[in-house]
């Protein structure tokens, strides 16, 4: 299991395009059994020019902003998505995707999956041109796991979250 506050080196180059190695998201029932999961956010947090931005939502109207704004793609040729986000000026040094292929709250709850049968789950990182000129924080960026299940009480929702933190290593 990977740990809360994990941390992951990112070795970049501007111009360049990083997979994180892929991992699996389980979700842990607790003692009963009967823990479900009802959402779960995963937000980029710390990118420079953007605070923080949803990189995948089970809610159904999120997910239809997120694929409208969308630059990259599994099936595109990322040389050409990455020549394209190049030649953009006014864009943040960083962006940052997640690969989330199959992964949805039937997934996620899916109790016939045995422990290390989760979904899987990869970030892409993409650097502009000058990358190297605007980072700021120290490279520091976080990946954000919001999650939220049954509330006892309708109209309360109780949000966890549980991150894991990306170190930006320049590559010249």
């Amino acid at each position: 299991p990977l740990e809360d506050a994990a941390t992951v080196p990112v070795h970049l180059s501007d111009g360049e395009i990083f997979t994180i190695p892929s991992f699996r998201l389980e979700n842990d029932f607790g003692p009963s059994g009967l823990g479900a999961m009802e959402r779960l956010q995963i937000v980029g947090v710390g990118m420079p020019g953007l605070p923080e931005e949803i990189l995948f939502d089970t809610d159904e109207q999120a997910k239809v902003l997120e694929e409208e704004e969308d630059r990259f793609s599994e099936e595109d040729d990322d040389d050409e998505d990455f020549e394209e986000l190049m030649e953009s000026d006014g864009l943040p040094p960083l962006k940052m995707k997640c690969l989330a292929d199959g992964l949805s709250l039937e997934s996620i709850n899916d109790k016939s999956k045995s422990l290390g049968e989760g979904s899987k789950l990869a970030f892409q990182v993409a650097a502009t041109h000058d990358m190297g000129n605007k980072i700021i924080n120290g490279g520091n960026v976080r990946i954000r796991f919001r999650y939220r299940g049954p509330s006892p009480t309708p109209g309360i929702e109780i949000w966890r979250k549980r991150e894991i933190a990306l170190k930006v290593v320049r590559v010249k």
